[in-house]
């Protein structure tokens, strides 16, 4: 007899149907198990001996995919969240894992620029030169009295100074009289009791002209960005506040003033304040720079100790790191202990009538092939009955797992 006449199910799929295959939790468990019972009593050509080692397996599976567990107490019951929670420690250990490789990394550049800055192979290729240092320094020195006069004269102006024009006044004196609102060198007679403050007015921004070799020093451009603006605003109030009072003194002479961004008088003030503040700023910076080659050793040193500190700083991040994955893998090994320890003392059971309704779906596809070949005999239905039953007996003598 041919064995694919021994199966008239139409559908080729089911042809390789098996128990292991069967998802026991799937609707359509007991159909399937009918049908594999149908094909296995085909494949078996209707042998009953292989029926009892297929119902051991029915039985093995439903226990391990059907049986539930035995709570006695809340504290007996499985912690469904254990496997998330050792997922998420798991991530975490990774995390760590990869910025201590990163800071890792960032040492190991570190102790390569260090190694770089001992061979003094950074100086052999910016040579000292001599001409720009003294030229920076002169040039400097002069800008700094420049902008302690300017700062001092627009500071005075923009808040003691009143503009007066008498009828005996030249053009010359008033146009002097507008030029020394912004640079007057004689601004530092006229200083008297609260109005000395305005010397140190100046220093405000040398101050802040200070700060940018400091910040590009350190690459911090944004910082700089923001010291910019801040500069700038200051210098925009005091430009705005002698354009106000030099067009309160045209409206005096009978001249309509322009709006003050038309009016040469406030970018004068911008350019001479701000953009002279800008050149003070990166020229003290170039001139750091040289004087940095003119002393390299001393440089060298000084460079390769603040090195070091931020290396240590980052060997501690290291240690944190470390100290944080050993705590979090103590944790994992903690709860992985704990789970298997109760797993070990939880008992499972599975429902006899549900093991005996499997059991009975795939038999009942056994014997309909028994029949449908005209084969079925009492003998062979009692012997499927009878190891019906001692699966079932052997489940009642161990009821629990």
């Amino acid at each position: 007899m041919n064995e694919s006449q021994n199966i008239p199910i139409e559908n080729e799929n089911l042809a390789d149907l098996t128990i292991g295959s069967i998802d026991f939790t799937a609707d359509d468990r007991d159909e399937k198990l009918t049908n594999c019972g149908f094909l296995d009593a085909g494949r078996n050509h209707g042998d009953i001996e292989p029926v009892y080692n297929n119902l051991e397996q029915i039985e093995a599976k439903a226990w391990q995919v059907l049986a539930t567990p035995i709570v006695k107490s809340e504290n007996d019951a499985p912690n469904i969240n254990i496997e998330e929670e050792v997922s998420e420690i798991d991530n975490k250990i990774k995390r760590n894992n990869e910025k201590r490789e990163k800071i890792e990394n960032e040492i190991e550049e570190l102790r390569i620029k260090k190694d770089t800055l001992k061979s003094y192979e950074h100086v052999l290729d910016k040579p000292f030169s001599a001409l720009n240092y003294y030229v920076f320094l002169i040039v400097l020195l002069l800008l700094t009295g420049y902008l302690i006069v300017f700062y001092v004269s627009a500071g005075y102006t923009a808040i003691f100074s009143k503009f007066e024009i008498t009828q005996d006044m030249t053009k010359d004196e008033v146009f002097e009289l507008l030029f020394t609102s912004v640079i007057d060198p004689k601004v530092f007679n006229k200083l008297e009791g609260s109005g000395l403050f305005l010397i140190l007015f100046p220093f405000i921004f040398v101050g802040l002209g200070l700060l940018i070799h400091k910040f590009i020093e350190n690459k911090q451009y944004f910082r700089l960005i923001l010291l910019l603006a801040f500069n700038f605003f200051v210098d925009f109030l005091l430009a705005i506040s002698i354009e106000k009072k030099v067009s309160n003194l045209m409206i005096s002479m009978d001249i309509t003033p322009a709006p003050f961004y038309f009016n040469v008088n406030f970018y004068m003030v911008l350019a001479l304040g701000f953009g002279a503040y800008i050149v003070w700023g990166f020229l003290y910076h170039f001139f750091m720079l040289e004087h940095e080659k003119k002393q390299p050793d001393k440089e060298r040193d000084k460079k390769i100790k603040k090195i070091e500190i931020h290396m240590q700083e980052k060997q501690q991040e290291v240690q944190i790191i470390e100290n944080e994955i050993t705590m979090l893998k103590e944790k994992r090994r903690q709860i992985t202990e704990i789970t298997k320890k109760q797993k070990d003392e939880i008992k499972l059971q599975l429902d006899k009538e549900l093991l005996e309704a499997l059991l009975r779906a795939y038999t009942q596809g056994y014997t309909n092939w028994l029949n449908q070949m005209g084969i079925g005999t009492k003998e062979a239905f009692d012997q499927i009955e009878e190891y019906i039953h001692r699966i079932l007996k052997k489940g009642q003598e161990n009821e629990t797992r």
